[in-house]
Order: structure tokens, then sequence, then C-alpha cells
């Protein structure tokens, strides 16, 4: 197959990650792919390092579709693959007339806007929309589109077949100003009202008088994490929470950590919760969006909104650290996970590419 994938995003996130590693996962099977973004994007840096063909493309709808359409026409793809809500426009106004399957990946699990556009977008401008889980799906469905025109495939990792190893933990505490007894949690995510920085400091504050040993590593950026409401309860926490802006956590930074935190009120799957199960650390998680089906029954889930029900869950995950049976969590956590690896993610998705090419008989496949 020739695979075009589109992104307009301009900062690294899920969606970005989740683009490379398909794009990874296809191209070990001998896809030939092209990656059109905008240009000094992360994403842009990124694939041009690891060897893919970027296009470059300017943010203006009908800029970057005549871009990609000159591409399309002077080298025939079979297949074009948007990323988020924008690159569906591009893909549909850049490729209309052409022979080529169109497949939208549907990433968030928010209520549109305006369902009857959504409606219209989803069901005539693409052949297929990949929900990246079911509560996507299920979002979509509401909103009117045929649930036979919507697969779930759910996003996954480069599951680690190995941990960091024994001295990893040492280091990455010294690394980041932390004692040997300091109970250390982990939250990776950008800094924006869904993702619940806000509840987590709250709970944090909660329990210091009880429990001072208690370190919180906020990992992120965006708009809340220089908001005057973070900045104040961090200065409350007295060294308690430290925000060191965006980084690509390593295998290092989880064999540090205790605990880890996805309290989002909306989260269409939990990538970050895998990446920190992966490396068989117990998640508290919240009961939104795919993430209980992330979890399984391996970690806490709680209510979404509730710095209470947070440090409730905190408390007893630092009860049950002190016994040993937080270590059984971590290890069931890490099987948990495994069943969500990019190659299961991988062969699913060219399945998919190969039966939608099919379908539409189109001439010249390379499928």
């Amino acid at each position: 197959m020739r695979i075009l994938h589109i992104d307009t995003g301009t900062v690294m996130r899920g969606g970005q990650e989740l683009l490379m590693m398909s794009a990874r996962g296809l191209r070990a099977r001998g896809h030939m792919q092209t990656i059109a973004c905008p240009p000094g994007s992360p994403l842009a840096a990124m694939a041009s390092v690891e060897g893919f063909v970027v296009l470059p493309i300017e943010r203006p709808y009908l800029r970057a579709a005549r871009a990609v359409r000159r591409l399309v026409r002077s080298q025939p793809h079979d297949l074009v693959a948007s990323h988020d809500a924008r690159a569906q426009t591009v893909a549909y106004l850049a490729t209309l007339g052409l022979p080529i399957v169109r497949v939208a990946n549907r990433l968030v699990v928010f209520e549109p806007r305006n369902p009857f556009t959504h409606r219209l977008k989803y069901k005539y401008t693409c052949d297929v929309v990949v929900a990246l889980s079911q509560a996507v799906k299920d979002t979509l469905v509401r909103s009117g589109i045929p649930a036979e025109h919507i697969e779930v495939i759910t996003g996954g990792i480069d599951f680690p077949e190995q941990l960091a190893d024994p001295g990893a933990r040492e280091r990455m505490r010294a690394q980041w100003g932390l004692s040997p007894n300091d109970f250390a949690i982990g939250h990776v995510a950008a800094f924006t009202a869904e993702k619940g920085q806000l509840d987590a400091l709250d709970s944090l504050l909660a329990l210091l008088p009880k429990h001072p040993n208690i370190r919180m590593l906020l990992v992120g950026d965006g708009p809340l994490r220089e908001d005057p409401r973070t900045q104040e309860r961090v200065r409350a926490a007295s060294g308690a929470a430290q925000l060191p802006g965006y980084l690509k956590p390593a295998a290092e930074f989880y064999a540090g950590l205790d605990l880890f935190l996805v309290n989002s009120t909306a989260e269409a799957l939990g990538l970050s919760a895998l990446h920190a199960m992966a490396h068989a650390v117990p998640v508290i998680a919240t009961t939104v969006g795919g993430l209980p089906e992330v979890v399984g029954g391996t970690g806490w889930l709680i209510p979404p909104g509730d710095p209470r029900a947070l440090a409730e869950a905190i408390e007893e995950a630092i009860e049950e650290s002190a016994s040993g049976v937080m270590r059984e969590r971590g290890k069931r956590a890490r099987e948990h996970a495994r069943r969500f690896s990019a190659e299961v993610t991988a062969q699913r998705t060219e399945t998919l590419y190969h039966e939608n090419i099919r379908a539409r008989k189109l001439p010249g496949s390379q499928a």
C-alpha cells in the first residue's frame, strides 16, 4: 500500500504519538508512507529523523488541501488517513474525485458541538471512521453516525519486554530530588482543563499533613501550567509538587514511581496509563471514556472531578505499598497492558486498510 497520513497539530500529544506508532508498524510491514503535517511541528521533526517522507502543509484548509492534492495526483496513493478533525476536512477537499480510500481517525470522546455537521462530516466524507476506543464509537453513534461505518481499533504502545535495571529507581530519584522513603506519584498529560491537574494538586494538599513524604510529578505543558490557580497550589505544596514541563518519560522515570494518576474528566483511551502499567506501575484512573477498559481490575477507578475520592485512593495505595500488595498490582497491570501492544494495533490497521481498498476496487492498487 501507499499511504498518506495527515495531521494538522502543532504540538506533540497523544494523537501525534499514535500516528507515529501506526506509521512505524505499517513500515515494518513494507508499506510506503508520507506524513503531511505543519512545517516546524514536533511531528515533522520526529518523522524526518525516523526517515519518513514529510509533506509540509500550512494550517489554512485550502492551502493545505492544494499541497496534498498536488502530491496524490503526481504520486497516486491507495489511502489517506486523517488524524484529527481539521485533517479530515483537508483530506476530503484534497482527494475529491480521486480514486483513493479516506480513513478518518477519531481520537476524542467529546460530544460534538454541532451534531448535524459532525454527522455529515464523518458519514459522507470518508469511507470508514476508526474510533480509538469503544467509548469514542459510542459517542459517534449517539451523534448519528451509523455503527457499521465505524471500526474500533484500540491504540497501542511499544510494549517494553524488559523493565529498567535494578539501579534505575535510585538514579531516577536522585535526578528528581526524591528520597528513598518518598511516595512518588506520576502524571503525564497536557495542562488543559480536562486532564485534572488542579484536582491532583488539591488531593496532594489534603494528604500532606498526614503523609508529608508524598511527592507529585506533573509532567506536561499547556495553558494551565502557568495558570495562577496551578501556581498557587504548587507554592502551597512547598516542594512536594514538581512541574517540569513537556518531556517524553523513559523507562527510568517509571522505575522511580510508586503510583500513576490519570484523573481526567474526559479521556478517549488513556495512553499514559498504558505506558505506566507496561512498566509495572499501578494506576488510579477516572471512570471516563476508555480508561476502565485500559485499567481493568488492576488499579483504582474513581469518579471524575472528585479530589476527595482521589485522595482516598492515594491513601489506600500508600497503605498497600507498605504491605507489598502494590508490587502484585504492578505485575497485574503490566500483563494487562500487554493486550494493548503496538503490534496488535498495526495488524488490525493493516487489515482494515486492505479491506477498504479491496472494497473500492481501486485501479492500480498496490494492496
